[in-house]
C-alpha cells in the first residue's frame, strides 16, 4: 500500500487514495464495493510524493505540455483536478469526492477502473470548450441525492455552481477515481466552494503508452523530465 501525501488541507482526499499499484494500474479500497484484483493497464499515474506547500508548486500545465512534447512513446494524456466538496439537491446532499478532468478519462474508467455509463452520457470535448455545468456521477451518489426517477437532466449544486447531471457511471468498479467528474474548465476551487484541495494546477497526470513493453521506458523519461522541471520537489510515476 502507498500512501499519497498532500499538503495538509488535502490531507482527508490523501486518506480516500490510497492506491496499491499492479502495472502501472491504482486500485483503492472502497466503502461502496468489494476489492478486486488489479489488472495489467497501458495508463501510468503521475502525481507529487512530497507534501508541497502551494509556493512550491507541484503539477502544472505546462508539465502536461512538456510531457506531450517529449514522450516519444504517449498514445494519450489526460489531466486531473481533484476536490473534497459537497452536493446539494433540496433536501439531500452528500460530501463528493470531485474530479475536474476532460473527455478521455473515460478511456480510463474503462481500461483501468472498468467502470461504465450505465445512463446518460459521459463528458464531451464539447463540454470542455463551452465549460459547461454538466456533471457525470457514480451509482452510489445517484442513490444520495436522488430518490426517484432518472438522475439525467437533473441537478444539484455544489458551492455557487448549479451542475445538471448528464450521466451516471456504475458503482460496481474496482477503483475507486471520485463521486463526480466535471470538465476541468469548471473546476473552480473558490466557486465550488471545495473544502479539501491540494493548491496546486494539477494533481494527477494520467499517460497512455503506446505497448506494455514501453511501460518501463516511459517511467523513466516522464521521471528524468520531471527532475530537471522541479528539481526540489519528488513525483511518482506508476
Amino acid at each position: 500500500m502507498t500512501e499519497l501525501n498532500f499538503t495538509a488541507p488535502f490531507a482527508y482526499i490523501a486518506v480516500l487514495l490510497i492506491l496499491p499499484i499492479c502495472c502501472g494500474c491504482p486500485s483503492t479500497p472502497s466503502s461502496h464495493v468489494g476489492q478486486r484484483q488489479a489488472t495489467p493497464s497501458r495508463w501510468l499515474r503521475i502525481e507529487c510524493t512530497d507534501a508541497i506547500a502551494e509556493s512550491q508548486g507541484g503539477l502544472e500545465y505546462r508539465d502536461a505540455e512538456a510531457i506531450k512534447a517529449t514522450v516519444p512513446t504517449l498514445e494519450r494524456l489526460v489531466p486531473e483536478r481533484l476536490g473534497l466538496g459537497t452536493a446539494v439537491h433540496e433536501e439531500a446532499n452528500a460530501r463528493v469526492l470531485l474530479s475536474g478532468t476532460e473527455a478521455d478519462y473515460v478511456q480510463i474508467l474503462g481500461d483501468v477502473t472498468k467502470a461504465k455509463v450505465i445512463s446518460g452520457r459521459f463528458l464531451t470535448e464539447a463540454d470542455g470548450k463551452t465549460a459547461a455545468a454538466v456533471v457525470v456521477i457514480f451509482e452510489h451518489l445517484a442513490e444520495q441525492l436522488f430518490r426517484t426517477g432518472s438522475p439525467v437532466g437533473q441537478s444539484f449544486t455544489i458551492g455557487n455552481l448549479d451542475f445538471t447531471v448528464v450521466g451516471v457511471l456504475s458503482s460496481d468498479w474496482s477503483v475507486v477515481t471520485c463521486d463526480a467528474i466535471i470538465p476541468i474548465q469548471v473546476f473552480d476551487p473558490d466557486h465550488l466552494q471545495l473544502d479539501e484541495t491540494s493548491g496546486t494546477e494539477l494533481d494527477r497526470i494520467w499517460i497512455k503508452v503506446n505497448s506494455f513493453d514501453q511501460v518501463p521506458t516511459t517511467k523513466e523519461i516522464i521521471s528524468n523530465l520531471l527532475r530537471q522541471r522541479h528539481p526540489d520537489i519528488g513525483f511518482k510515476v506508476q
